[in-house]
Formats: C-alpha cells, sequence, structure tokens
C-alpha cells in the first residue's frame, strides 16, 4: 500500500451515527497532514488469578477513531455558496447561516450540534467513521498559507477494502498567501497591528459517551483562546499590558483575502488580552507573543467566522 493515493469525505448526518452516503461528486475534501488514529481506546487488564506468571489478556474498550486534517483558509469562489470546509465547521459545533448572494457565516452554537461521517480512503483502504464531532483552530501566519486545522472523533467500524472515489473539490479555490496585501485587515482594540504569527482555537471539548443503549461522541463544552505575535509597537499605539490589567475587553478583526468570494474574515466582538509572553526580538527588532480570549457576551458570539 503507497500512503499518497488517499481521500476524503465528509458529509453531515441527518440522523446521528446513521451513514448519510458520502459520495466523490458532491462530498470531496481538500486535505493536507492527514493523520489518522483508528482504533483509541482502553485495552482492560483481565487481571486473571492464574497459578502461574504471565499476561492474561485484554479486552478493547472505548472504541473510537480519532483523525487531524488540515484545510486551506479559502472561500468557496462564489459569495454566498458555502465554503468546501463548511461541513467540517458545521461538525464542531458552528452553526451556518447563508445570505443569497452576499456571506456565509459560521457562529458556535451550545446545543443541536450536527454530526457527519467521514469517509477517508487511503490506497484501496477505507476507514469509514461515522458521528463524528470535532473542534478546529485557525492558523494565520505571515509569509505562509492560511489553514483550519481539524481534529474529530468518532464511531468505530473496522476497515473495508474499497475503490478510491472520483472526487470533485467543488468550494476549494487556490488560496492567497498570507501577506500584507493578502491579509489587509488585522486589528485589535482598533490598532493595525505588524502581525507574524496568528492562532485562534475554537477548544471544543470532546467526549466519548458510551453507554448502555448510548453510543454518542459528543460536545460538552466549548473554551476558546487565542493567540498572536506581534512587532512591538510603542506603547501609546498599543499597550497590552494596560489592557491586560484593565481586562477590558477589546475587539479582534481578521480579513484573508481580497477576492469576493475568496475572503474569510474572523471576527471576535469581545477579548481579553492577557499577560504579554515571550519579549524578544525577531531580525533586530522587538517582537512579544500576546495570549487572550474570547468572551461570550449575553447572546452575542465569542466568535464568527464569515466567508464573502
Amino acid at each position: 500500500m503507497l500512503w499518497r493515493p488517499k481521500l476524503m469525505l465528509f458529509k453531515p448526518e441527518v440522523t446521528y451515527g446513521v451513514d448519510p452516503a458520502p459520495t466523490g461528486a458532491a462530498n470531496a475534501i481538500v486535505i493536507k497532514n492527514a493523520k489518522i488514529m483508528p482504533f483509541e481506546g482502553q485495552d482492560m487488564d483481565r487481571a486473571l488469578e492464574n497459578p502461574w506468571f504471565g499476561q492474561s489478556g485484554t479486552i478493547p474498550l472505548d472504541a473510537h477513531v480519532k483523525m487531524t486534517f488540515e484545510t486551506e483558509l479559502v472561500g468557496s469562489g462564489t459569495a454566498g455558496t458555502p465554503p468546501g470546509w463548511g461541513p467540517l465547521a458545521r461538525a464542531c459545533g458552528m452553526a451556518q447561516t447563508i445570505v443569497a448572494a452576499t456571506s456565509v457565516t459560521y457562529s458556535p452554537v451550545d446545543t443541536g450540534q450536527e454530526s457527519a461521517t467521514m469517509y477517508f480512503n487511503v490506497d484501496g483502504m477505507l476507514f469509514t467513521v461515522k458521528g463524528a464531532r470535532g473542534t478546529c483552530k485557525v492558523a494565520v501566519n505571515a509569509q505562509g498559507i492560511p489553514v483550519m486545522q481539524w481534529e474529530f472523533t468518532g464511531l468505530y467500524e473496522a476497515p473495508t477494502t474499497a475503490a478510491l472515489a472520483v472526487p470533485t473539490y467543488g468550494g476549494f479555490p487556490d488560496p492567497q498567501g498570507v501577506t500584507r496585501v493578502n491579509t489587509p485587515t488585522f486589528t485589535v482594540n482598533g490598532v493595525a497591528l505588524p502581525m507574524k504569527a496568528f492562532s485562534f482555537d475554537v477548544g471544543n471539548t470532546i467526549e466519548n459517551r458510551f453507554l448502555i443503549n448510548l453510543h454518542e461522541v459528543t460536545i460538552t463544552d466549548r473554551m476558546e483562546t487565542c493567540e498572536f505575535t506581534i512587532q512591538t509597537p510603542a506603547l501609546a499605539t498599543f499597550n497590552p499590558w494596560a489592557l491586560a490589567e484593565a481586562r477590558t475587553p477589546v475587539a479582534l478583526a481578521l480579513l484573508h483575502g481580497t477576492v469576493a468570494g475568496r475572503r474569510v474574515a474572523l471576527n471576535v466582538p469581545a477579548l481579553q488580552i492577557q499577560r504579554p509572553a515571550n519579549f524578544d526580538q525577531d531580525q533586530g527588532v522587538v517582537q512579544q507573543t500576546i495570549n487572550a480570549i474570547p468572551l461570550r457576551q449575553s447572546a452575542t458570539p465569542a466568535f464568527t467566522i464569515v466567508c464573502t
């Protein structure tokens, strides 16, 4: 078997754990840096009392699948049409709101989170993962390709043999690199900051609820975090120490992309700046890394991801 020939299909489920039969024509996902842990769980020692030394065997329990991979951060190519990674966001506890010909917005929800079935085929070995839910991170680093980093957990099934489907990769246009021109907006508290690296973690808590009459992967909490590295401006321009002490929420806005239909914005309306860390240098210029946490304020989501 070879590692290179592989394909991911991903489709939201109507009923939890019931395979909606994703197809290459409608549900293919462009991914990279894929890694699958196909038979996770615990091996319960039988701990038998025998009249001899040695193992007494184990029984595999809590069988589940974990998978991580990345998708490029880019819109579908058409404003108002969900991006190819949209089904992944929905299975990470985000609601999808479409404004025809204008935008698609993903915002976190506390109830009614969707699930999905994944088909991951590696050179003819098919892993079928039903009931998958997960979490994700957004990574936007200067002079790089912006990505969304996904981690999914789903129900275990033994792999089977199946031919690779023929994919149609709709909703995955080429991304733009992260540059001053292609990433026109990065502001914190209304200040445009010279940013080197940015990471936003949705922070979903994923739990396996494997009980009698219940077999489900659930999202039980969400703890968003944010980290960014900036070239340090004058204190009169941006003072993270004062913001950290005051604990006054500030807005963060990030926009990547300059072409209609391919733009993606991350908006955090209330971000609490925490203690600045790693005050050092890069190429002889002072830089610092700042940690922050998005705050939920009443009915306003802690964040939104908007494709326009």
